[in-house]
């Protein structure tokens, strides 16, 4: 982003020259010397009034918080830069603080606060943007989509971003241009349409060695990033001569100083080409070395592909036997990422009801006040406003239950996804010898897993509200470490997490299968409360137990 922003601050000040300079040496691979020299531009644009400088180094700051994700820093400083920006009318720097923000909010999952900034960037954009600063709040909007997994609306944006680009000439925004391109070919990559990721990432290196972007940062982990793509698509598509070249490009362009998400990129690649070429002991040892960097870096949405990979690495060794506990884990992973990223769906789906009902009552008020100051028209507005109300009130309820179906869709998704789960278990048995009755000394915690779920599907033990882990226990004849950690394990929770789980899913069973009322459902499932149950339904669910039931009935 520097070369763009710099772009408009060209001067002939030699010491602003030479900050410029540093800002560039450092701010990307030693951030806090960079951020000093930052500090230094700052002041040195202020002693001279210079306002579009100062703006210049205000972003950088900003861009500095933007990957402290264990902190809230960013916020603050992007509050006091945005008041700056906008007082002195530097409102292409405005927006792109505005952008960074979207970014970050995106990149925690916030998607609702994504939201409402990128509508407060359009706001501003319409009055006080060009083309050019238009172009940057479409990327935003487009990379949000994109997170949502809505990626056809998501490639028309970054395609229309492009658009606005062209039309402003391109402008100084390089590094928008270049970024449009990446996650063109990204998104495509995940959609399996290889030959517009071969296009997208072709887009990549022919703009970044044609076009006049000298001073563009990081134009070697960009053209790594092409190679990448390049060997996926290649290798998806099995024109592995193709692959190999593009391979050697990659390992040429890779760099230890990469940051370590380039890392998990490089991996991916090489496992895929070598898999692709039927080396699957080479493939199995690179998804084993990705597996561990993706568990230093935290990053849970890779680990169950990752998973599922190693254990179709494992069949095509002719190892079955170890793949099955693999897939069992994949599934389990995916079923707990699947839970969070569906609570935080529910979380914007809420935000955007909100938003549509402030928006009807604004407008219904309106329509009152016009109503008042126009008597002599009474009878027409009255008429106007109940057809107007009726209108609202009827597409607000198709949005309502378009949202409840969605949110029903969502946990009959991860509904199957159990169901699938049981019936690979159930297979597991059939073709294994049958567990014992009873914890023996040798009893390892993946047998006990298999006699957990199937002693709680086969007995219901969970529906007595008395139930609890120290029964679980007895019944089990096992002991309390080895349960504890056999359940942490698998699906990452505690005994008394297990328990409740079970009996949310019953009660869910209940309610859209039965009339019974909500209390009798709370008690037949083991609840303790009626109010216990609905926590613990809407904490789990995002809906209600009422909501559930009529959502339900209606989608």
């Amino acid at each position: 982003m520097s070369s763009f922003l710099w772009g408009r601050n060209a001067g002939d000040d030699e010491e602003i020259k030479r900050l410029h300079g540093l800002i560039e040496q450092h701010f990307y691979q030693n951030p806090s010397v960079g951020l000093h020299y930052v500090h230094l531009l700052d002041e040195a644009a202020r002693l001279q009034n210079n306002t579009r400088l100062q703006s210049y180094a205000k972003v950088k700051e900003v861009e500095y918080y933007y990957p402290m994700f264990d902190n809230d820093s960013i916020f603050n400083v992007a509050r006091m830069a945005e008041e700056f920006t906008r007082q002195h009318e530097e409102y292409h720097y405005l927006f792109l603080i505005q952008y960074i923000l979207v970014q970050r909010y995106i990149n925690e999952g916030e998607f609702r606060l994504a939201r409402e900034k990128t509508r407060a960037m359009f706001d501003e954009l319409k009055e006080k943007g060009n083309d050019e600063d238009r172009a940057l709040g479409v990327s935003a909007l487009a990379n949000l989509y994109k997170h949502l997994e809505r990626y056809e609306e998501a490639i028309d944006y970054y395609r229309e971003s492009l658009r606005l680009l062209r039309a402003a000439g391109g402008g100084s925004n390089l590094f928008l241009i270049l970024e449009n391109f990446r996650e063109l070919a990204l998104v495509h990559q995940r959609i399996e349409r290889y030959d517009l990721t071969l296009l997208y990432a072709d887009s990549m290196r022919v703009f970044i060695t044609q076009a006049d972007t000298g001073g563009l940062p990081n134009n070697s982990q960009s053209l790594f990033m092409a190679a990448c793509f390049t060997v996926e698509a290649f290798s998806k598509r099995g024109e592995l001569d193709e692959a190999t070249a593009a391979l050697a490009t990659m390992e040429r362009l890779y760099s230890a100083d990469f940051p370590r998400s380039f890392r998990i990129l490089y991996l991916q690649s090489l496992a895929r080409y070598h898999r692709a070429k039927g080396a699957y002991e080479k493939a199995y040892a690179l998804n084993e070395e990705l597996l561990e960097l993706v568990e230093l870096l935290s990053t849970p949405n890779e680990r169950p592909d990752i998973l599922r990979r190693k254990a179709d690495l494992l069949s095509s060794m002719g190892r079955p036997d170890e793949a099955i506990p693999v897939y069992e884990e994949a599934f389990e992973r995916q079923i707990a990422y699947d839970h969070t990223r569906h609570n935080r769906q529910v979380n914007e789906l809420r935000a955007i009801y909100e938003l549509d009902k402030m928006e009807t009552q604004t407008r219904e008020d309106a329509l009152r006040i016009r109503f008042t100051r126009n008597i002599s028209l009474a009878l027409g507005v009255i008429a106007i406003l109940l057809g107007t109300i009726l209108f609202l009130v009827i597409r607000q309820a198709r949005r309502i239950r378009m949202k409840n179906r969605g949110l029903i869709r969502q946990i009959n998704e991860q509904e199957l996804l159990t169901a699938e789960l049981a019936t690979r278990d159930a297979e597991i048995q059939r073709l294994s010898p049958p567990p014992p009755p009873a914890a023996t000394p040798g009893e390892t915690m993946e047998e006990l897993y298999l006699r957990i779920r199937l002693f709680m599907q086969e007995n219901q033990p969970y529906i007595d509200p008395l139930f609890n882990w120290k029964t679980l226990i007895a019944l089990l004849e096992t002991n309390e470490r080895l349960l504890r950690a056999t359940l942490k394990k698998y699906l990452g929770v505690t005994v008394s997490e297990y328990i409740t789980r079970q009996r949310l899913n019953y009660a869910k069973r209940l309610l859209a299968e039965s009339d019974s009322t909500i209390e009798a459902i709370a008690f037949d499932a083991g609840f303790g409360s009626r109010n216990t149950f609905y926590r613990l339904f809407r904490e789990h669910y995002g809906l209600t137990p009422d909501e559930y039931r009529k959502a339900n009935r209606e989608s």
